[in-house]
């Protein structure tokens, strides 16, 4: 994409920033996605009605301060990790089966390393301002985080969902970033420059591809992140995983997809959008 092995601060930047102007686009939806994937009992409708009843427009940001922090360094971070692995996997003559290969490959990694150093700790602390909201409690940063901490086991809470949440990421960047690079390729062909509207347009369409198929491990990471149950264990990820079949059965693994979809094909739009924009003003295209 964007990195010659050189200049990689200037990677970082972009990204961040694309992910900060992602994040404010498309939050709401993430607000009611979880509210939606964790009581069986609520609806779409009926979740944006009562938050704006009860709290106005402002109610669908909560939580969204524990992520502002992490938006940065979660964006940067992803963009930066993929050009490097990318990179390094770079070979000198490659065919068009093994680029895609390394686009996946680069991908695989950057949303494991992403989850591992920013995003996981993010994503619950999100989830627990959300939960906290919902109990009519303080749910700024601070308080979600002293909640975790003290009602979760300490750090390890921040935790909570690590395989779920490794595996879905490892999957939603691989394949966004390998249908990104194949759709942009093939709409800029013949092209000097990336016009806004097909890089909007790739971003898109990767988006909306890896939320279809990684959606299963949103639900379970999202339950997993959400057990606040005083005085019992977190279920672990094949107990969870057991416990919604038990009680929804499969179609439920699937429940928020219309959801996610609906705010990842804009996010994603505006993320690679605004990341390209950037690399292009730092001369990295």
């Amino acid at each position: 994409m964007n990195y010659n092995g050189s200049a990689l601060y200037k990677n970082s930047i972009a990204g961040g920033t694309a992910g900060l102007m992602s994040l404010i686009t498309v939050y709401p939806s993430e607000y009611v996605k979880v509210r939606f994937q964790t009581n069986v009992n609520h609806n779409i409708t009926g979740i944006i009605k009562n938050t704006y009843t009860q709290n106005g427009l402002r109610g669908f940001y909560t939580g969204m301060s524990s992520l502002v922090g992490a938006a940065i360094p979660r964006a940067a971070l992803k963009y930066t990790s993929f050009e490097i692995y990318r990179y390094k996997f770079k070979t000198e003559a490659e065919s068009p089966v093994q680029k895609r290969l390394r686009d996946f490959g680069a991908g695989s990694l950057s949303g494991l390393t992403t989850t591992a150093l920013c995003s996981l700790p993010s994503d619950n602390t999100k989830v627990a301002g959300i939960y906290l909201s919902s109990q009519n409690k303080p749910a700024g940063l601070w308080n979600s985080c002293k909640w975790i901490y003290t009602q979760n086991n300490g750090i390890p809470g921040f935790y909570r969902g690590f395989i779920p949440t490794s595996i879905k990421e490892s999957i939603a960047y691989g394949f966004r970033f390998l249908i990104y690079n194949y759709v942009i390729d093939t709409l800029s062909q013949g092209r000097d420059k990336k016009s806004t509207l097909h890089t909007f347009v790739a971003g898109g369409v990767s988006g909306a591809g890896a939320a279809l198929i990684n959606n299963p491990l949103d639900v379970i990471a999202t339950n997993m992140q959400s057990n606040y149950k005083k005085d019992t264990k977190p279920p672990s990820f094949i107990n969870c995983t057991k416990q919604i079949y038990k009680q929804h059965k499969l179609k439920y693994f699937y429940r928020g997809t219309l959801i996610r979809t609906l705010r990842t094909v804009p996010g994603m739009g505006v993320n690679f959008l605004v990341y390209e924009k950037i690399c292009s003003l730092l001369n990295l295209n």
